[in-house]
């Protein structure tokens, strides 16, 4: 279980990472997802203290549980 989180943390650790530079060189295009929209949301905002990479990836990890649960046949 502990193995699991580990990966599943590094995985949405790494589309943030890869999110954040993309919005940092301007290479980002109109589209927005899921993540995009998390950014921009959180970006210059107060969380009394808390680590917004932390939230966001928690936030991303915890919309996608129930896809796990149920059979999905549209985009990720």
């Amino acid at each position: 279980m502990k193995e699991t989180a580990k990966e599943m943390d590094c995985l949405v650790g790494g589309w943030l990472e890869e999110h954040r530079r993309k919005r940092d060189s301007g290479d980002s295009n109109d589209e927005q997802d899921f993540m995009d929209v998390m950014l921009s949301t959180l970006e210059d905002t107060d969380l009394a203290g808390y680590d917004i990479d932390v939230i966001n990836k928690a936030t991303c990890l915890v919309s996608f549980l129930p896809l796990g649960q149920a059979r999905w046949t549209g985009p990720l």
